[in-house]
């Protein structure tokens, strides 16, 4: 729910050039979301067993265990969320395409190499990993891209305009 948000809000702020608050606006939302997910985590390792018998009406040994590794995943991709439109907007989009791709077909025989040697633990495992994976990757790239000044098609190309010795009145432009 937060992207479609975010999306027109970071591609006014790139039209403007204002590298500096696209990057302060993500960086904030980025700091909240890390906020929320520690209380998420604390509150799962305290009553996850709890929260899991009231929703399902059983009582199960290990819940808690569970529910915590698959929140871990949960946080790991909501902290990808406000990267996902930061890299789009800065020109990103093919690398957003091949990294989930590439972790994507990874992440299915990891998946089955795991669950075959743990069962339930190891598709949490696999979870984890690729959700671990899909947010080092972004963040890595979020950093690099906001350690680089902003390049801009066609901003290098500097035009001038010679009067023409054959035209007359008329310009030419050279590049």
């Amino acid at each position: 729910m937060l992207s479609p948000v975010l999306y027109p809000e970071l591609v006014k702020m790139r039209d403007r050039q204002d590298w500096t608050g696209l990057k302060r606006l993500t960086w904030k939302i980025f700091a909240l979301l890390c906020g929320i997910s520690v209380l998420l985590l604390v509150v799962a390792a305290f009553f996850g067993g709890h929260i899991f018998a009231l929703m399902l009406h059983i009582h199960l040994h290990g819940t808690t265990y569970y529910i915590s590794i698959m929140l871990v995943s949960a946080v790991l991709t909501l902290l990808v969320v406000p990267l996902e439109p930061l890299l789009t907007v800065m020109g990103q989009i093919g690398f957003l395409v091949a990294n989930r791709t590439w972790i994507t077909l990874a992440y299915f025989p990891v998946l089955y190499g795991l669950t075959s040697s743990w069962s339930l633990k190891g598709a949490c495992y696999a979870t984890v990993f690729s959700s671990f994976i899909m947010f080092v990757t972004r963040l890595w790239r979020a950093i690099v891209c906001s350690l680089r000044p902003p390049h801009r098609p066609g901003a290098d190309q500097r035009q001038e305009v010679l009067p023409s010795a054959a035209d007359e009145g008329e310009t030419s432009v050279k590049v």
